[in-house]
């Protein structure tokens, strides 16, 4: 049986949901992440998230996800480095891939 798309206006209910306990939305500096730029201090990576919740989430909506080794490049990726790439229903990303 297949699972009932979420609305989007839930996606800020299911971020929330994976986050650490006590953190809450405003708290972001408490996230893993990686330096941005001078304007954000940190990003969130697909190698600081639960690789089954993004999965769950995209299976929701008949996608898969496609994991890349490190360095390779990504395709279908539009801005390209470690940006996901999306071809028919498989979404592609790295591990240094920013959610």
């Amino acid at each position: 049986m297949g699972h009932k798309p979420l609305p989007i206006c839930r996606w800020a209910d299911w971020l929330q949901s994976r986050l650490p306990a006590g953190t809450d939305s405003a708290d972001k500096r408490k996230l893993p992440g990686k330096p941005l730029n001078k304007h954000h201090s940190e990003v969130l990576t697909f190698a600081d998230t639960d690789p089954s919740a993004l999965a769950g989430l995209l299976h929701c909506y008949g996608m898969q996800i496609e994991l890349l080794e490190d360095g390779q490049v990504i395709p279908g990726s539009f801005w390209g480095d470690e940006e996901a790439g999306l071809k028919a229903n498989k979404l592609i990303l790295r591990a240094d891939t920013p959610l």
